[in-house]
């Protein structure tokens, strides 16, 4: 079994990159029965203290792109650095599996998430790891967000098995010891579980994509009402924004998260206020399709 932990896929988030300083002095856990490799994934954006150069990388890793080397917006380092990142893990291909079993990839978000494990294609392995996640951290919450795996652009479904692991809240430009610390406490357990035979997959709460709200137009005259509600249940009279107006929710019963995450605020990102979830209290491998 091959396996990476990946970290700098955006220059400005630093604590995973100070895990992977730290992790090389002093390893959280070293695995019995795969071998584990780090790769910093922008380095260039890492030494600029900048989220990217050109374009955030995480738009990059899909086949189209991968295969074709071609950016509609023209050429960009990340486009470049996102193909030499395919190469080492071996590509994406249509006619077989990666060639990574398992990939994690470190992020941090404005959003007061907490600790985050994003899955976008689930695995009989995937689903063993976050059970056992959910027992020893029941903090810590499982989002799927389903991909199809060539068309995905995300790094992790460069991997069999992929995670994308968020921390939040976390300042930008600067790394945070307590939420980097829990970080790598998580990612421990997360190889731990990979190194051991798979048990009894439990379910677990696992929170499904549901879509994205955008800021009202113009953007600048609304501020979202419920900023810090991660993962708080939002319901039908509910405030959303402020400003101009009030907007008060009218949908059936979601679960916010990402919200007010400063890099989706800009024109590029479509002025993302907060991404939406449904709550599947008991989650289990029927439910993931397998």
């Amino acid at each position: 079994m091959i396996a990476y932990v990946c970290y700098s896929t955006h220059g400005n988030e630093l604590s995973p990159i100070e895990v992977a300083k730290r992790w090389e002095v002093s390893p959280g856990y070293t695995p019995r029965n795969y071998t584990l490799h780090w790769l910093e994934v922008n380095p260039k954006a890492d030494r600029a203290d900048e989220r990217y150069i050109d374009r955030d990388i995480q738009d990059f890793f899909d086949y189209a792109h991968l295969s074709s080397g071609i950016d509609a917006e023209g050429p960009s380092y990340e486009l470049t650095r996102a193909q030499e990142v395919a190469k080492e893990l071996g590509g994406k291909h249509i006619d077989r599996e990666p060639a990574v079993d398992l990939l994690v990839d470190m992020h941090t978000t404005t959003a007061n998430m907490g600790m985050t494990v994003n899955i976008s294609r689930w695995t009989p392995t995937l689903h063993w790891i976050c059970s056992e996640l959910d027992r020893r951290f029941p903090d810590v919450k499982i989002l799927w967000t389903p991909e199809d795996r060539l068309e995905c652009p995300y790094l992790d479904s460069m991997a069999k098995h992929g995670i994308t692991l968020e921390a939040g809240p976390a300042p930008r430009y600067r790394d945070d010891p307590e939420l980097r610390d829990r970080m790598a406490k998580v990612l421990a357990a997360i190889l731990k579980a990979a190194d051991e035979p798979a048990g009894l997959n439990r379910p677990f709460p696992c929170y499904k994509d549901a879509g994205e709200v955008t800021y009202p137009n113009p953007p600048s005259d609304y501020q979202v009402a419920i900023v810090g509600k991660d993962w708080q249940p939002l319901t039908k009279g509910d405030v959303v924004f402020t400003g101009t107006k009030k907007l008060i929710w009218k949908g059936d019963t979601v679960y916010p998260c990402f919200i007010d995450e400063l890099s989706y605020k800009t024109a590029e990102e479509g002025w993302v206020a907060f991404d939406i979830t449904r709550c599947l209290e008991n989650f289990t491998l029927d439910e993931a399709g397998l």
